[in-house]
């Protein structure tokens, strides 16, 4: 369990939510952790900050609800900090979801007047999968999947490669 910070190039700071065996959920020491390093961030060189979750299960299930649930006022205060409720950040936040790809499947399935169910009966999987897929928050789309997916609504699939704005090429 894990709060981790890396740098994705000189202004862009990447924050990871490791707790995978339960959904990424944050602990009371990991909402500790959070605060602290949004304190850093804050003061550090970075532009931009993108929150994002481990692994292919979940972006975060939230506060991990084991054990003890009292808050003293000072551990309330450091929730409140790790979540930044009562302060303006003035870094912007982004949340690295799958929305896209999921907007397009839920369009296309719908667009084709497909029900969930139908849909994974037409690519051999459960109706599910197919919710989970049209999740923003799962971030476990295969390629296999994928290629299924256009194949039975008969689309191409296509994955582009783009430039990093502002990146420098390395040789």
């Amino acid at each position: 369990m894990e709060i981790r910070v890396e740098a994705h190039g000189p202004h862009v700071a990447v924050v990871t939510i490791d707790n995978q065996p339960r959904r990424n959920a944050m602990t009371r020491q990991m909402m500790a952790e959070l605060a602290a390093q949004w304190d850093a961030l804050q003061r550090a060189r970075y532009r931009c900050i993108v929150l994002t979750g481990a692994g292919d299960r979940a972006f975060s299930s939230g506060a991990d609800l084991a054990g003890d649930l009292s808050a003293d006022p000072a551990l309330a205060a450091v929730v409140n900090h790790a979540l930044l409720k009562h302060h303006p950040y003035t870094k912007p936040i982004v949340a690295a979801l799958n929305a896209q790809i999921t907007q397009e499947i839920y369009a296309l399935r719908t667009k084709a007047g497909l029900t969930q169910k139908q849909l994974a009966e037409l690519v051999k999987t459960t109706d599910s999968v197919i919710s989970r897929l049209e999740d923003a928050d799962y971030a476990g789309h295969s390629l296999k999947m994928l290629q299924r997916i256009s194949a039975a609504l008969n689309r191409r699939l296509e994955i582009h490669f783009v430039p990093l704005r502002g990146r420098r090429r390395t040789a």
